[in-house]
């Protein structure tokens, strides 16, 4: 069901299913501009080779829960990768990780 047309929240060019026109949608950065090329999977690579194991949960991986080179040490926006700041997580533990340190950010910012 489309629904009547209403304004672009953006623009206020008229839309149907959505709040924002293509134009005025915000795009997602990409992973070059957060610092995610081809260094950050080279270093990535070089890491899972010499630690074949999740340093959290001692896994070696699965297809579904592959093996992914984290970060040591938060990335600050733009940050370059660098050698040192690496571990072996797999993709579940990784994904936990960036939960807590997401949740911390932000509360300190309210408080």
């Amino acid at each position: 069901m489309t629904g009547l047309p209403r304004a672009c929240l953006g623009c206020g060019t008229p839309v149907r299913s959505r709040s924002r026109c293509a134009r005025c949608t915000p795009r997602k950065p990409g992973r070059q501009s957060r610092g995610l090329g081809a260094a950050h999977d080279r270093l990535a690579r070089q890491c899972i080779a010499a630690q074949p194991h999740c340093v959290w949960c001692g896994t070696a991986g699965t297809p579904d829960n592959p093996l992914t080179g984290g970060h040591v040490v938060a990335r600050v926006e733009g940050g370059r990768a660098e050698p040192g700041n690496y571990r072996t997580e797999c993709r579940r533990c990784g994904s936990r990780d960036g939960g807590r340190l997401g949740a911390r950010r932000r509360f300190r910012q309210r408080g």
